[in-house]
């Protein structure tokens, strides 16, 4: 909250190119080569072969873990929206292009209509055919953002967003025999000729959000540096829309374990829809820019909707919320308490989360904890379709997150950080592709350890790996190690008009029992006889850049069969073999 106070200030001094990110002030890169070549890569998520294919996260992070599990479920995440503030209009365009008429664009504009106002509009465009038969995806994420800060002379502030997010995927169901691939019997160079489980099958998963949110001074007691305090009530509206829909054919029959209906064909619709109002009353004190005292506390109230086949189920929730923020010098303190009043269950649902910070010249300490008792999401308790059907009364679920971080900033940015969590009555898919509950505890801790160099001229080196103990029920079924290790060499060519670069990167995963992938849910579950990794993925690359515009030419895989054809992403589903991929970036300001 001290960063929003104070950004005005802090932007005035600099250039325009500025957004602001759960509270955090970022740079727009205008100057550097930094992970250009990542982009539309993640380093430790897997997919099923194909960009923008359903995903599963070897380094789970806690937003993921509330939800049951971490594979993409069957609902996406909202867009992350950011608060832009520039002076002068900006379009920042990227395009990639890869093997498998793969294709990544992503569009943002953004322009302040006034001092306090500014608005940001952008498109996220992928489409990919694939390798194998059936398995082509399309995804797009359409996002909108308006906000007006400190209106009214001072008293008012508004916030509005939207979002639309369709993620469609054919849906092969992994190759029919995975020796067929590890012997390389074929010698195929065309993996198109594999046979796969299903030929005509897909998902599209869909989400529509908008939210709207005010605040209004009742208070505004500030001097001319904006310091003393304010008594704002606020308020917003939200309403989203999920939907998946799983289709197959007479084609597919042999592939399922049971057929449940009179139809060979599965033509199957689920949803989950929510209409949300929340009122509260803030309270600021402010009494110089590095200090600052934050309360709010307010209501909640959402209407539910799950419905599926015959399934119909409408909840009602009333939330208290509760949050604070503290800050004071190298100090920052926040806080967040949500409790449900009308709850059936006999014991509350609740979440508490926790988390500090503290500054120290080139160090900084962080620290978080969250604390949760919460109920299973509707679509687990209960389904009904063609293959698969369940009914549950599962318990609820408690979460215990723990998190230390210490960071050092210097000539080499070094971080470790411990994660420790416990999951008690843990809920996942299991060997029949339906949920299960273990009443019990899963447990993960992850330790973690990053450097990386900066300020080089001429060398970019950076590193990190993770160890992972999973503990009691082991329903994560994760690798015990991620590694990754990237190294560059930058220099200037072109009567040093051109900043380029050429380089490497290397991401490893230790030998692990995977999860196993189920089109007709969506979901990843647990079974057998699934070991993959001990296997290095690596990527070469040269990138450059010509003012603000910026392109990469990467290989990738290029030690494919060197060390034998055992690559899976997930059982049936081969990662891909040697592949490039070509893109431009390029940020245009008005």
């Amino acid at each position: 909250m001290a960063l929003l106070l104070s950004l005005s200030i802090f932007l005035r001094a600099q250039k325009p190119f500025y957004y602001i990110e759960n509270g955090i002030i970022h740079q727009i890169d205008t100057v550097t080569l930094d992970h250009v070549e990542d982009y539309g890569q993640e380093a430790f998520v897997i997919n099923l072969g194909n960009h923008g294919s359903p995903e599963f996260r070897l380094k789970p992070e806690l937003n993921e873990l509330i939800t049951n599990d971490y594979s993409v479920l069957s609902y996406l995440p909202v867009h992350q929206f950011r608060r832009y503030k520039v002076y002068t209009p900006i379009v920042d365009a990227k395009y990639v292009i890869g093997t498998g008429q793969e294709q990544h664009f992503n569009f943002l504009h953004s322009q302040n209509v006034s001092e306090k106002v500014n608005y940001s509009i952008g498109l996220d465009k992928i489409n990919s055919k694939g390798v194998y038969q059936n398995q082509s995806t399309s995804f797009t994420d359409i996002f909108f953002n308006i906000y007006g800060d400190k209106l009214s002379k001072g008293r008012y502030s508004f916030d509005l967003q939207f979002n639309y997010i369709s993620a469609a995927a054919s849906l092969n169901g992994g190759l029919i025999d995975d020796s067929t691939f590890i012997n390389d019997t074929l010698d195929l160079q065309n993996r198109e000729l594999l046979d796969v489980n299903l030929t005509n099958a897909y998902q599209e998963l869909g989400k529509w959000f908008g939210q709207l949110g005010q605040s209004y001074a009742l208070m505004h007691q500030l001097d001319s540096n904006s310091n003393g305090q304010k008594l704002l009530v606020s308020n917003y509206f939200q309403y989203q829309f999920n939907s998946r829909h799983y289709y197959d054919s007479v084609l597919n029959t042999a592939f399922y374990d049971r057929i449940l209906s009179d139809s060979n064909v599965t033509d199957e619709e689920m949803n989950f829809q929510s209409l949300k109002g929340f009122l509260g009353l803030r309270f600021e004190k402010r009494k110089d820019v590095s200090s600052l005292l934050s309360m709010e506390l307010g209501s909640e109230l959402s209407q539910n909707w799950y419905r599926q086949d015959d399934l119909d189920t409408t909840r009602t929730d009333v939330l208290l919320k509760l949050i604070g923020d503290y800050h004071n010098s190298g100090l920052s303190v926040n806080g967040k308490l949500d409790y449900l009043i009308n709850d059936s269950y006999s014991n509350k649902d609740y979440n508490v989360d926790l988390h500090a910070k503290y500054f120290f010249r080139n160090f900084r300490l962080n620290a978080s904890a969250y604390l949760s008792n919460e109920r299973p999401q509707l679509d687990l308790l209960g389904y009904s379709g063609n293959h698969v059907s369940w009914s549950n009364s599962f318990e609820k679920y408690q979460l215990q997150h723990f998190m230390v971080a210490a960071k050092y900033d210097g000539r080499w940015d070094v971080e470790a950080s411990v994660n420790y969590l416990d999951v008690h009555n843990p809920i996942y898919f299991g060997y029949d592709k339906t949920p299960y509950q273990a009443l019990g505890v899963a447990q993960l801790i992850r330790t973690s350890v990053s450097a990386s160099n900066k300020n080089n001229d001429h060398w970019d080196l950076s590193g990190e790996i993770h160890y992972q103990y999973q503990g009691g029920y082991n329903v994560f079924r994760l690798p015990d190690v991620l590694a990754k290790a990237s190294v560059a060499y930058k220099f200037k060519t072109f009567k040093k008009k051109m900043t380029a670069a050429i380089g490497a990167d290397i991401n490893y995963f230790s030998k692990y029992e995977a999860k196993y992938f189920d089109p007709v849910t969506g979901q990843f579950y647990i079974y057998s006889n699934g070991e993959l990794g001990n296997y290095p993925y690596a990527n070469l690359f040269i990138k450059s850049r010509v003012q603000r515009a910026t392109f990469f030419l990467m290989m990738s895989h290029p030690h494919q069969g060197l060390f034998g054809y055992r690559y899976f992403y997930a059982p049936g589903y081969p990662a891909n073999d040697r592949f490039f991929r070509i893109g431009v970036s390029w940020l245009f300001v008005n």
